[in-house]
């Protein structure tokens, strides 16, 4: 029986749906934020990503539950030499997923016999391709005889790449988005996006930040429309939509914020199995004095903040990673 793994619930019902027989395991986790310490094997890991997605929302222990049953999937197909289909696409979530299984293959197995891999940047009439979401069924059966093998060198580098994610330099992270790994077509490009997500020396915005704030001082004060703009200015898709407005969210809530809801209150999440709420489509974005003058370069940049970014806990300690995106190189800056 065949393994078909793919990032997320919009891919796999649609690989359900493809008849290609066999299990469809989806990768579920956000791997481009939070937590992913090093050394830690995929079951160590576990807990420690539940506790991040789950926030205040939801139950770590089911959570934990899940990455657990997954994790367990996985193990049992590699073990038994069942062949693998990697399913995935070229942004930044899915290289990193792919890196986190081609490593817990390596370590359980030792070779990559058993994989293949089917990764996409485009599809025939499909435009702007955001992922193999958007594929029908029989897109999806139609790519299946593509499928290529994944070789040990790929294996052999994807570990170190691996292993470079979640390093405490990311120095060395952006000497691989240049370098990039065989066999991984998109990564360079992927990693290369990451690394904007770290502050900016210039103000201490990531890039996404910075399109957020630009975006709502340019007139797009709607959230739905402002995650979509955002997405357009992407050439590597980057971040979902949890992420972006649990972003929004944090620019409205600092205590000294660079958005604010107009009318006052919180910023509300598109949260709901039926969809965005009536309240979180009527809210209206507006940028408060602060958000001006960080946006204009007039004030200084936006310390402290505590984040993980890979194995990266940033701005904590004695020194902070920036991002210098006019040189494209990190720089240490000493914290204040």
């Amino acid at each position: 029986m065949t393994l078909h793994v793919t990032n997320g619930d919009g891919a796999g019902g649609a690989l359900e749906m493809a008849g290609l027989g066999g299990d469809v395991l989806p990768w579920r986790d956000l791997m481009h934020h939070g937590p992913f310490p090093p050394v830690l094997s995929l079951e160590e890991l576990a807990p420690v990503r539940a506790a991040y997605l789950a926030g205040n929302r939801l139950d770590p222990a089911a959570v934990t539950a899940n990455f657990r049953d997954r994790d367990a999937c996985l193990r049992r197909a590699v073990t038994t030499g069942e062949p693998i289909v990697l399913w995935f696409e070229h942004d930044l979530l899915d290289q990193l997923q792919l890196l986190q299984i081609l490593d817990a293959v390596a370590e359980w197995r030792g070779d990559p016999e058993c994989l293949s891999l089917i990764c996409l940047d485009a599809f025939p009439g499909i435009s702007p391709f955001r992922g193999l979401g958007q594929l029908m069924p029989e897109h999806l059966a139609g790519l299946f005889p593509s499928r290529l093998p994944v070789s040990g060198e790929t294996v052999r580098q994807a570990r170190q790449a691996w292993a470079i994610f979640r390093g405490s330099d990311p120095r060395i992270l952006r000497t691989l988005a240049d370098r990039g790994v065989e066999g991984l077509a998109y990564l360079g490009a992927a990693l290369a996006r990451h690394c904007a997500e770290f502050p900016w020396t210039i103000d201490g915005l990531t890039l996404t930040e910075r399109r957020i704030l630009t975006l709502v001082g340019d007139g797009l004060s709607s959230p739905g429309p402002l995650f979509r703009a955002s997405m357009d200015m992407e050439t590597v898709l980057f971040p979902g939509d949890w992420t972006f407005f649990d972003r929004v969210a944090s620019l409205c809530a600092e205590a000294d914020p660079l958005l604010a809801v107009e009318g006052g209150g919180a910023f509300l999440r598109p949260e709901g199995e039926d969809g965005p709420s009536e309240a979180f489509r009527v809210q209206r974005l507006a940028l408060t004095d602060r958000g001006r003058d960080v946006l204009s370069g007039r004030v200084g940049k936006r310390w402290p903040r505590d984040e993980w970014l890979g194995g990266i806990r940033v701005n904590t300690g004695d020194v902070h990673w920036c991002w210098d995106g006019t040189l494209d190189r990190f720089v240490a800056m000493a914290a204040v």
